[in-house]
């Protein structure tokens, strides 16, 4: 989970354009300082932040134990949604940027990931548009009125 975190962390202070992210948001793991001082930084110095949260997972725990990204989705600074089928969980920053998380059961930290850096935009193309048609789909929570 360190290099998982520190990998996460890198990528996520890198971004300046966009971070789509699909995830359980497990609080062990987003709750290490290093990822939640990466995910703040993110959504205040990326022009959008999408957040799109696992149907799996549970809100109302979630709201408590992982309080700050409910947080930046009030303040505007993240958009947050629910997916209603099951995703794959990604990290896609600038387009650029990727982690495809293996497949693992839930409420288990990740295993093994796949991290791709300075990818260009077409070979991403295809990610960000699964991701966009996940999203399309996705029931809003968090997000300013």
């Amino acid at each position: 989970p360190d290099e998982v975190a520190e990998v996460m962390a890198r990528l996520l202070n890198g971004a300046t354009e966009s971070v789509r992210m699909s995830t359980t948001l497990y609080p062990e793991f987003y709750n290490r300082r290093e990822v939640r001082d990466a995910m703040i930084q993110a959504a205040h110095n990326s022009e959008s932040f999408m957040l799109l949260l696992d149907p799996q997972a549970d809100e109302n725990i979630l709201r408590q134990n992982v309080e700050y990204v409910f947080g930046l989705a009030n303040e505007g600074d993240v958009m947050l949604s629910r997916a209603v089928t099951p995703i794959p969980h990604w990290l896609i920053v600038d387009e650029k940027n990727i982690r495809i998380e293996q497949p693992h059961p839930f409420h288990k930290p990740t295993g093994e990931n796949m991290v791709i850096e300075g990818a260009s935009r077409y070979a991403s193309e295809a990610l960000v548009t699964q991701f966009d048609k996940m999203w399309a789909i996705a029931v809003p929570l968090g997000n300013p009125r």
